[in-house]
């Protein structure tokens, strides 16, 4: 993915999974969009688009 999104920090020990949301949103950073390679904080980011949306769905 070539979102421009970097993490500025990585967490020091386990979070529940919407520890982690709150984490990753709070320590990104958007570079220049479309210029860099694939971070794990794009992967996370799509995770919670489609769990945000199937919920949004259901609910």
């Amino acid at each position: 993915m070539n979102s421009g999104l970097f993490p500025t920090t990585e967490p020091q020990k386990m979070l529940s999974d919407r520890q982690l949301i709150k984490f990753t949103v709070k320590h990104v950073q958007v570079k220049q969009i479309g210029q860099h390679n694939y971070e794990p904080v794009n992967w996370l980011m799509a995770v919670i688009a489609v769990v945000y949306a199937i919920t949004a769905i259901f609910c």
